[in-house]
């Protein structure tokens, strides 16, 4: 058998474990991402200045 195969078993605490960490690990790298985006957004400059519409 493919040894990928003996970690798609397990117990309920392994299968919790592992979708606990991968849903740390999304939240996480979409936050990265988030900011990354804010980054470049912030370093190639606005095309207009910002506008307060609440307040309107």
């Amino acid at each position: 058998m493919l040894k990928a195969y003996q970690h798609v078993g397990g117990n309920a605490e392994e299968r919790l474990g592992r979708m606990f960490n991968m849903f740390v690990f999304a939240i996480l790298s979409g936050m990265v991402g988030l900011i990354a985006y804010e980054i470049y957004q912030e370093i190639g400059g606005s095309s207009e200045a910002l506008r307060d519409h609440y307040h309107e």
